[in-house]
């Protein structure tokens, strides 16, 4: 190998090592680093519980919406929470790391539509400016009728 093909290499493994991205995962600790001028840091521990935005359909027929959240599978019938709503978003408070399946019923003429989401609720951490952060997954559901 000639000396130029040396310096190459080394121009190329220094470029590499050297270049950034906007995201890396650590290994450690399953951080992701935002490096982003604009991230922002809301939660700066870990949340044992959190609220969860809920999402329906009120009409004529639906003026009040029954919405339950149950742990797991709804055959299990270990309900988290029940709430009836009259606006089109509503907010229960849950535990985190945890599996569940929210259900809104809604009459459509004379039949009961029953309409099921099943999403786990967890935190991811972050890293943003060198201060661990925390984000929330699956806090929204859309339990609005198709």
């Amino acid at each position: 190998m000639t000396i130029d093909k040396h310096i190459f290499i080394i121009i190329l493994g220094l470029l590499v090592a050297f270049s950034s991205c906007d995201k890396l995962v650590d290994d450690n600790i399953d951080a992701i680093t935002n490096d982003d001028e604009n991230c922002d840091c809301f939660l700066s521990e870990k949340p044992e519980l959190y609220d969860v935005t809920i999402k329906v359909t009120i009409n004529d027929q639906n003026t009040e919406v029954p919405v339950s959240v149950f742990y797991g599978n709804v055959e299990r019938n270990n309900v988290a929470s029940t709430v009836t709503t009259e606006q089109q978003f509503c907010t229960v408070t849950l535990k985190l790391n945890h599996d569940y399946t929210y259900m809104a019923k809604y009459l459509k003429g004379s039949d009961t539509i029953y309409v099921p989401v099943k999403a786990r609720l967890s935190s991811s951490k972050y890293v943003c400016h060198e201060d661990t952060c925390w984000t929330i997954n699956n806090n929204v559901i859309n339990l609005k009728l198709k």
